[in-house]
């Protein structure tokens, strides 16, 4: 039952939707059959306006033409890379904002140009290209063309403007760097430089031959030798003199041992004259008296004698050597003093060679140094002078960089007109005609409806 149910179901669907794709057939008919009742006014309204359009066509429509005037900016050198006087951004803004509107203005007030002048420019991506482009009839063609000559010219003459002002300062530095070239390459600017090295360079040689010539340093090894010499000289005096002292003293002392024994007789004299005369005392006569006085006149001349040997023994000898030995002592510290000045001259004398050759070393390093400070100079001199030449070379090559604004193409028509061709005019006023044309048809048909329902209103 339940699946008899959905068949039919389906079926009364089916139908409906028959009977609806019926009735929407009905009433297109009726409506075409409707419409037809007023196809005079569409008539009218087509061929009216097909006939407006006809007219406009063939004796009011005029196509237009592009005029496009090519510009390329002027270049310049910034940083050794080639660009644009002007960045086209820039050069677009100010035409559009400022150079157009004036010039526009003046130039119709000039040639009395009463229509439309649109003027578009464009710079194409990544290029330093400016297009200068107007929508005109072929009849201002020439009008025109002069126009975007007179807006170019303006354009090239600010460019100019802007070149010579750089060009100016690019060609003021050139004469700077051409003098200074010329005053580096002037041999009286090399002298110069080279005279304090020279002077220096020639104090440091007269230096070494000073060093090295033996008129000069032979005199002072003269002097250290003369001195050497001397002190020799007075060593040997000391050695002589300390010699002599000594054989002095050795002197003494034989004649001291002689004096002893001088001494040491008389008083074995002395001592047998008194024993003589303590015998004579015994034997008390005339003869006796004689002997007594004879050996009492011998004991006071060899007591005297003893007296003056004893004071010669002990006072004078003693202090004559001693005066010999202080005389000694002293010409030992002298000699030593002596020997000690001597192995200081040789050291100095030693040291004064080293350092002789010490310096004649360090003086030819000082010359060597004045000679390599000499060639820096001229070394230098000749890097600023490729300098300079590089220099030179580069601002006369900024100067043949600088491009100005030039016109590639002056006011070249279009190949196609611009606008509304005639085939596209045509079918565009048939399709304006016929749409005009139902719409006439529909307002009819809506009127005659509205007048039949007022009347079965008023019936």
């Amino acid at each position: 039952m339940a699946g008899h149910k959905e068949q039919l179901y389906m079926r009364d669907n089916s139908t409906a939707r028959v009977y609806m794709v019926r009735e929407d057939e009905a009433n297109l008919v009726d409506l075409w059959i409707s419409l037809a009742k007023y196809k005079k006014q569409f008539y009218v309204v087509f061929v009216s306006i097909m006939l407006v359009s006809l007219i406009y066509g063939l004796f009011i429509y005029k196509p237009k033409l592009d005029l496009v005037t090519t510009l390329q900016i002027g270049t310049v050198e910034v940083d050794n890379d080639i660009v644009p006087i002007e960045a086209p951004s820039s050069l677009l803004s100010k035409i559009d904002n400022s150079i157009l509107p004036k010039y526009t203005h003046e130039w119709k007030l000039e040639k009395g140009f009463d229509d439309n002048l649109d003027t578009i420019t464009t710079n194409p991506k990544k290029t330093d290209i400016i297009l200068i482009s107007n929508s005109v009839y072929e009849a201002d063609i020439d009008l025109v063309s002069e126009y975007q000559k007179g807006l170019v010219s303006i354009i090239q003459d600010d460019h100019k403007r802007m070149i010579n002002s750089l060009k100016s300062s690019a060609d003021s530095e050139l004469k700077l760097a051409q003098l200074e070239l010329e005053k580096l390459k002037n041999p009286i600017t090399l002298e110069h430089k080279l005279k304090v090295g020279q002077v220096v360079l020639d104090q440091e040689s007269i230096k070494l031959t000073k060093l090295e010539d033996e008129r000069y340093f032979g005199v002072e090894k003269a002097e250290f030798q003369n001195r050497i010499l001397e002190e020799q000289h007075n060593q040997k005096r000391l050695e002589d003199s300390i010699k002599n002292l000594l054989d002095q003293l050795s002197r003494k002392e034989k004649n001291r041992e002689i004096l002893q024994e001088n001494i040491s007789s008389i008083s074995t004299q002395i001592d047998e004259s008194i024993k003589n005369r303590r015998k004579a005392d015994t034997t008390a006569n005339e003869l006796s008296a004689m002997s007594q006085m004879l050996i009492d006149n011998e004991i006071q001349q060899n007591q005297q004698r003893l007296l003056t040997m004893e004071e010669r023994y002990y006072v004078d000898l003693e202090n004559e050597k001693a005066a010999l030995l202080r005389e000694i002592e002293d010409a030992r510290l002298e000699l030593a003093a002596s020997k000690e000045n001597i192995n200081l001259l040789n050291e100095k004398y030693d040291r004064l060679l080293v350092d002789n050759k010490f310096m004649r070393e360090q003086q030819k390093l000082a010359v060597d140094e004045a000679n390599l400070s000499l060639k820096k100079i001229k070394l230098e001199h000749e890097n600023e002078i490729t300098k300079q030449e590089n220099l030179v070379s580069d601002l006369k090559m900024k100067l043949d960089n600088f491009g100005e604004t030039r016109v590639v193409s002056s006011a070249v028509p279009s190949l196609k007109m611009s606008g509304l061709s005639k085939l596209k005019l045509v079918l565009i006023s048939i399709t304006i005609a016929v749409a005009m044309g139902l719409l006439v048809m529909f307002i009819a048909m809506f009127r005659e409806k509205v007048k039949e329902r007022e009347r079965e209103l008023s019936v």
